[in-house]
């Protein structure tokens, strides 16, 4: 998908265009960055705040996130993804979704593979860049320097917010 196709579906969802505004700032953000200097990680430093989620297996290359719950929220230090690298969530229904919540100071860059069978939602106020190499197979994919509230996530509530930093221009708060 293509930045422009990325512009084109977020405006037919998103009313707020302070909302829009946000979203577009953290994306064109991140493409100024290059990819080889964020790109050699793997998800690091999850914490568990809803649901039942076993992470296995973090090697230097592979990942995996067993969900037997119909919805999780992971907090993690740092959530990239490096270009031999692999992360998959299996969830147990068609309902199904993770919010994944950067708290760490660097931005995610999925350079390898992000895959699964349903919703993953990866929230970076850092930034989210998704490198040529990099492929997100998922039922449904949302990543974004906006945040949302454990509770409107939990009640399926998508409403996203963007808080004001020294690093923000103004007028996009």
């Amino acid at each position: 998908m293509t930045l422009e196709e990325i512009v084109i579906a977020v405006k037919g969802k998103i009313k707020n265009t302070g909302v829009l505004k946000g979203l577009f700032f953290g994306l064109v953000l991140n493409f100024t960055i290059s990819p080889y200097s964020l790109a050699n990680d793997m998800p690091v430093g999850a914490k568990v705040q809803s649901g039942n989620v076993k992470i296995s297996g973090p090697t230097q290359d592979h990942m995996i996130i067993d969900q037997s719950s119909n919805k999780s929220i992971i907090n993690w230090n740092g959530f990239s993804i490096h270009k031999n690298g692999r992360v998959d969530f299996n969830m147990p229904s068609s309902s199904s979704s993770s919010l994944n919540r950067v708290t760490g100071s660097t931005p995610s860059t999925i350079a390898g593979q992000l895959n699964s069978n349903r919703k993953v939602l990866i929230i970076n106020p850092n930034g989210v860049m998704i490198t040529k190499e990099g492929v997100v197979k998922t039922g449904s994919f949302t990543a974004s320097t906006l945040d949302i509230k454990n509770e409107d996530f939990l009640n399926n509530k998508f409403k996203f917010t963007a808080g004001c930093r020294l690093s923000v221009p103004s007028g996009l708060c």
